[in-house]
């Protein structure tokens, strides 16, 4: 069986093509940087009409693309943005009538156990016995520890990188004041210190996948010319914050410019991003992330083989 995945996100929408027997290993990939997380902090956030006005045209793109790849099967999977939105059954009702599939929007829990399963059956962490997944998205924070091979416990946290700019920044256009990094640093602790578990010294190595990550080795793989399949999967988190603190001095529309790689419909709040994985890391006392190459997609079509 050939499977398609088109994962609606807060901050982009990709889609993927994997054949069953290989699911981590996709046929095709494509992602559109088309954010619908907008207002994600508001008392009533909703999915905004402007933001569907570009959202459906690049999903029926991705479809197009997938297509050529003959898929047996589709899967439309909606994230935080489409789970915390106050009109997602009009949403997604739209955007079915509009693409010809359903949308199922995972809830927090169901996008966490995704997430794993595909990092845990990814052959390159294989020699791994233990360890924790951090899957940063604009809307929330997939933490999930694993540990023999299974998964020990996954929470979703919100505490994306959206939805805490929207809480500090007050200009997206401009360079990000670095004073506010302190008070980003609080809000990660104080979700954590809500919720049943925290990284420690003890989860280590921390794992990251998604966006941000994947954009962090792709930015120092350019800066080292080497080729992105051959970079180290190890991210130091003394090289994150000084890209950061570079980032941040700089206003949006320029970010792209110094940092190759960076997709700048990102770039305004992509110090938040690293912002939040520094604090975790802090946190726990990681002095670096490991990238991990499995995502969302990958997870749900392994979860498909396994069922």
């Amino acid at each position: 069986m050939r499977l398609a995945i088109l994962d609606i996100g807060s901050n982009s929408l990709k889609i993927s093509v994997f054949e069953e027997t290989s699911p981590h290993k996709a046929l095709m990939s494509d992602v559109r940087e088309v954010r619908i997380s907008t207002g994600i902090t508001q008392q009533n956030p909703q999915i905004q009409d402007a933001a569907l006005e570009h959202c459906i045209p690049a999903l029926k793109e991705l479809l197009k693309e997938a297509n050529t790849c003959n898929p047996d099967k589709i899967i439309v999977a909606g994230t935080s943005a489409l789970r915390d939105a106050t009109n997602k059954e009009a949403v997604c009702a739209r955007i079915e009538a509009e693409i010809g599939h359903p949308v199922h929007v995972l809830t927090g829990q169901e996008e966490a156990l995704a997430i794993a399963s595909g990092v845990l059956h990814h052959p390159e962490n294989s020699n791994l016995n233990q360890f924790t997944i951090l899957d940063l998205g604009g809307g929330s924070l997939e933490c999930i520890r694993c540990a023999k091979g299974s998964i020990e416990h996954a929470q979703s946290l919100q505490i994306g990188s959206v939805r805490l700019a929207e809480n500090h920044l007050t200009d997206f256009k401009g360079p990000t004041n670095p004073e506010i990094f302190p008070a980003v640093e609080r809000s990660v602790l104080e979700t954590f210190g809500k919720s049943p578990f925290t990284p420690t010294s003890g989860d280590l190595p921390l794992l990251a996948t998604s966006g941000a990550a994947t954009i962090t080795r792709l930015i120092f793989a350019h800066r080292d010319g080497i080729a992105f399949k051959n970079s180290s999967r190890a991210l130091p988190a003394s090289r994150i914050r000084a890209l950061r603190d570079e980032l941040a001095k700089l206003p949006a529309a320029e970010r792209s410019e110094v940092a190759r790689g960076l997709p700048p419909a990102r770039a305004d709040v992509f110090p938040i991003s690293l912002t939040i994985l520094l604090s975790v890391m802090d946190h726990a006392g990681a002095d670096e992330l490991i990238h991990a190459s499995s995502n969302l997609r990958q997870g749900l079509a392994c979860q498909q083989v396994n069922e």
